[in-house]
């Protein structure tokens, strides 16, 4: 090697050796450089794969909350739709007019036998009859999605209500059963209210039963059905809304 190193000068073998070191220098730099392309591949490649399971998990994250929701909200109304059904079971079985007509005529038949007696046993009987209409406007006002219906339905109770005020009124003047066709004038009266009542109600299921539907329809997205909510919830303060400007007109309460 000395021998070797003796057929160049001094300033020769430095440049050699500085030619050396550059090859060197870029030999190892383009090597680095290869490895960090990897490297940066590498991880570019990690990170869209990562990105692509992050935006796949935040996909999959909605979706159950939207699930979660939906299934809330469907449990929510068939509660409501079962509770709103047992009243109209209870409506039609126990609050018939006929019995209207057996409580005058057993009034009229006991009031001079009875006394007071017979003045707490109907006034019991109207007052049931008056509570159950304001149970039934508290239970239509219970749900937050108000549809159309509800406004018709909830009137249609406050009729109801209003005659059975009516003939409570009637009772201490013993008008009642002075007058025979008053009374009976009364029975037609509450008939019809009840008609329309049950005419109403059945109308009001139908509409709560679309609304589950609807809300079960896997085929709407919830986009879709979260606007068809919110509309509803909207309606809610329009049917108020009208239900206080009725009782304007009537000068009644909002209960």
């Amino acid at each position: 090697m000395l021998n070797f190193l003796g057929y160049y000068t001094d300033k020769e073998i430095a440049v050699i050796c500085a030619f050396i070191s550059a090859v060197a220098t870029i030999l190892v730099g383009v090597i680095a450089l290869y490895a960090n392309n990897k490297i940066a591949d590498t991880s570019t490649k990690f990170l869209e794969e990562h990105k692509t399971l992050l935006h796949e998990a935040v996909r999959e994250n909605i979706k159950q909350n939207e699930l979660a929701l939906r299934n809330k909200i469907f449990e929510e109304i068939n509660k409501y739709h079962t509770s709103v059904g047992d009243f109209y079971r209870l409506f039609v079985t126990e609050h018939f007019p006929g019995n209207l007509s057996a409580a005058i005529c057993e009034y009229e038949d006991s009031k001079d036998k009875l006394g007071q007696i017979s003045d707490i046993r109907f006034m019991n009987f109207l007052e049931k009859e008056i509570v159950m209409t304001i149970k039934a406007n508290h239970l239509l006002r219970s749900t937050r999605f108000y549809i159309d219906s509800t406004f018709d339905l909830v009137m249609a109770f406050d009729d109801y209500r209003q005659k059975f005020y009516s003939i409570k009124g009637m009772v201490g003047n013993q008008e009642i059963c002075c007058d025979h066709a008053l009374y009976e004038q009364n029975i037609i009266e509450v008939k019809e209210v009840y008609n329309n009542i049950s005419h109403k109600f059945l109308t009001y299921i139908q509409d709560v039963e679309s609304l589950i539907t609807k809300i079960d329809d896997s085929s709407i997205s919830f986009a879709e059905l979260n606007v068809f909510l919110r509309k509803l919830c909207e309606n809610k303060k329009i049917i108020r809304k009208k239900l206080h400007e009725e009782y304007d007109k009537r000068g009644a309460n909002d209960e």
